[in-house]
């Protein structure tokens, strides 16, 4: 993995486990919570050092969909471990790695988990009150999107709530430039069969239209980054869990990262019937990318679009 970062001029986010093996007797779990035991993953970052590795690391993640066995007040006593462990490692603040969770598990079809976020706002409240630098607020979210529901307006307004929700929780509870970041969606969360073609529902250009909203939603409420379930595996993948060819919401993912840039506007959709036609607008250099999604009222005639308008050069000379 380091060396396809490498290869590819990337930096990547690493998730470790909180289940290092210190936290079983034989094959049983012990009782949670336990405070995390950082001895694995210290060896396994001095390793990444001691071989030169460490340059790729931009961020550091620590466990995984753990609200069910975790407090967020706990939680948060967690990261400040990792905090200690990379100062221990990297005594220079601008080569340290940044830390970025709690990733829990998940926001679904039914919208915004009032729950969820409390675990959320006390991880953050705890954050703060321990001094741990997070640099990023992730979650997970999983609204069940199918071949119904690929441009349903009550299905893709979920994802609207959601971020909403989450982008005003981040705001009130974290210092100024900490962002929401989506840990983990796709538009479905696991129970699908293994690596055949017996029921790729999301292997097709109706799945993109959620896709391209979802990234866009997220975007337009403050979102720095959205990291899609999954590149391969099952059927909900963007590659071809068979062949490793590239599906629809592949190309609607590298369309979305070359056209849309960082710079987010305001895009408003002024018709009566504003939930069932969408538009989200991003600056780039010299241009402007509009993405539209259209649902009209057959089926069959669903529209997306990526327009890219470009800043017309003046071929006159200047006085």
């Amino acid at each position: 993995t380091l060396d396809w970062a490498r290869a590819a001029n990337a930096r990547m986010v690493f998730g470790m486990s909180l289940d290092t093996g210190h936290d079983t007797v034989g094959r049983r779990l012990l009782q949670f919570p336990q405070v995390w035991d950082p001895t694995n993953a210290e060896a396994l970052l001095e390793w990444t050092i001691e071989h030169g590795y460490d340059d790729l690391l931009f961020g550091l993640e620590l466990g995984n969909e753990q609200n069910s066995k975790y407090s967020g007040k706990t939680m948060a006593s967690n990261f400040k471990v990792l905090h200690k462990l990379t100062e221990k490692l990297w005594p220079d603040r601008r080569t340290r790695p940044v830390l970025i969770g709690p990733d829990p598990h998940s926001f679904k079809q039914n919208g915004v988990d009032t729950g969820l976020i409390r675990w959320m706002e006390d991880f953050m409240t705890e954050t703060v009150r321990l001094e741990v630098p997070v640099y990023a607020i992730t979650h997970h979210e999983y609204i069940e999107v199918d071949q119904h529901s690929f441009t349903s307006p009550t299905k893709l307004d979920v994802s609207v709530t959601i971020a909403q929700a989450v982008n005003h929780s981040v705001a009130t509870h974290m210092p100024p430039g900490v962002q929401p970041w989506a840990g983990e969606i796709g538009p479905h969360n696991g129970g699908s069969p293994g690596c055949n073609h017996s029921s790729m529902r999301w292997a097709n250009f109706g799945d993109s239209l959620w896709y391209a909203d979802a990234m866009a939603v997220k975007a337009r409420a403050g979102y720095g980054a959205f990291c899609r379930q999954d590149l391969i595996g099952a059927d909900y993948g963007l590659l071809d869990c068979s062949t490793g060819a590239p599906l629809p919401d592949y190309w609607t993912a590298l369309l979305f990262g070359q056209l849309m840039g960082n710079r987010v506007l305001a895009a408003k959709v002024l018709t009566p019937n504003a939930s069932a036609i969408r538009a989200y607008c991003h600056c780039t250099t010299n241009s402007l990318s509009l993405i539209h999604i259209s649902e009209p009222t057959r089926l069959l005639s669903i529209s997306y679009a990526v327009f890219c308008l470009k800043k017309k050069t003046s071929t006159k000379p200047r006085p």
